[in-house]
């Protein structure tokens, strides 16, 4: 495009140029628009893999320090590090995760669970979550059965859990179809 003169009739060179009038005035915000979609591609792979801590985030800085001075982009992601850098450091000396990757692993586990048991009640089946994330040990599932009574948790399950439709339902039909079945004055 930036070849001066006439481009031959037909030519790819020419369709682009009434295709796009005026782009080669626009080279300088392509060119930074590129070098920001470019680092921040780079800085979201970081993070994604390698989570936020002090390292990826020192990392992640340097990368910025490549966009202009006065870009919004640039100042969001500096914004961004320094606050959960912060929590990171609060929390743990473990990287922050930054992706929803995670997310995404636990609830495909959670779906294949629940394949084994199409009828469940979802509402009891999300109390599964829990269970898949982490490795506990031992001791701590150990821990966990000796302070939990079956009556703890049926009391809990009927306080907290809301009887889920499909229950209702089938209460009503069982209901409604022995009251039918009983009274046979009416036949």
């Amino acid at each position: 495009m930036a070849v001066k003169g006439r481009a031959k009739k037909g030519s790819t060179r020419a369709r682009l140029r009434v295709a796009l009038p005026g782009l080669l005035r626009l080279r300088a915000f392509i060119t930074t628009f590129a070098t920001t979609a470019v680092t921040i591609s780079q800085l979201m792979e970081i993070l994604k893999n390698k989570g936020l801590d002090p390292h990826t985030g020192a990392q992640c800085r340097q990368l910025a320090a490549h966009l202009p001075a006065d870009s919004r982009v640039k100042q969001r992601v500096c914004r961004w590090l320094d606050h959960h850098s912060a929590i990171q450091r609060q929390l743990s000396d473990l990287p922050l995760i930054v992706s929803s990757d995670i997310l995404e692993s636990l609830f495909g586990h959670f779906k294949y669970i629940l394949e084994r048991s199409p009828q469940a009640d979802m509402n009891r089946t999300m109390l599964l979550l829990p269970a898949l994330c982490g490795n506990p040990d031992q001791a701590t599932l150990a821990n966990a059965l000796a302070h939990a009574s079956h009556g703890d948790l049926v009391a809990w399950d009927n306080e907290q859990i809301p009887y889920p439709q499909r229950k209702k339902r089938a209460a009503f039909f069982a209901n409604d179809q022995s009251q039918k079945a009983g009274d046979s004055s009416l036949e």
